[in-house]
């Protein structure tokens, strides 16, 4: 994919960054710089650091050196809350749903109707797994399948407003059909505000080349390529 309307001033960036856990390093020395309107794909094997990355972003870990900047502000130091009020959404790699409430009860915490939540993605396939969960809103959301309850945790997390998204691993669960619309769907959310940007890590190396901007490698804790 070619890389369309991006300002020459990085939307979000990692300096020198390093992190990990207590004395083990996991990440050494990354940088990257993403621009609005632009989508980033991550590849790597397993252990790699890519979902240690998104984590080092949200400060949910030990950030050892080097820093992360959104829009000339140092995520450094401050809490998740406050990430998020400065426009950082993250899905995380494990399903971020109330298991023991209901469906209705998950979303009526976000405050929006049904009509809201059903038509929030799209894509076809995605959107009757939601019509389908939809149907038994009683339903504790532990009993739902794995890729049921992955459908809606991407939801339930697309419903705060945000100018970056960290997608990790959202496809997990899903057939290869859906995880290509999925992938496609939050691909496209950087286009469709001016200033937005997405990162999403997948397997599926097939479809993150052919709907994000860049994608990077990262391995043994490094950028291997851009």
């Amino acid at each position: 994919m070619t890389i369309t309307n991006i300002e020459n001033k990085p939307h979000l960036e990692m300096k020198n960054l390093s992190a990990g856990y207590e004395y083990l390093n996991i990440l050494e020395t990354i940088n990257i710089s993403i621009y609005p309107s632009e989508t980033i794909g991550l590849v790597g094997p397993n252990g790699s650091g890519k979902s240690t990355l998104f984590k080092a972003i949200m400060n949910l870990i030990n950030v050892k050196s080097g820093d992360v900047i959104i829009d000339d502000v140092s995520l450094r130091g401050k809490r998740v809350s406050e990430i998020r009020n400065l426009g950082v959404a993250y899905l995380p790699q494990h399903n971020n749903v109330f298991g023991d409430l209901s469906v209705n009860e998950n979303i009526r915490l976000l405050n929006v109707s049904y009509d809201e939540f059903k038509d929030i993605i799209p894509a076809d396939g995605i959107r009757n797994i939601i019509k389908k969960i939809l149907n038994n809103p009683e339903q504790l959301s532990k009993t739902l399948s794995g890729g049921e309850q992955r459908v809606l945790s991407v939801a339930l997390g697309l419903f705060k407003r945000f100018s970056v998204l960290l997608a990790d691993e959202p496809t997990l669960g899903l057939s290869d059909d859906l995880s290509r619309e999925l992938i496609e769907f939050l691909c496209g959310l950087s286009k469709s505000y001016s200033k937005r940007s997405v990162m999403v890590v997948s397997h599926d190396n097939n479809s993150l080349e052919k709907y994000c901007d860049r994608v990077i490698s990262i391995k043994a804790g490094s950028v291997s390529y851009i």
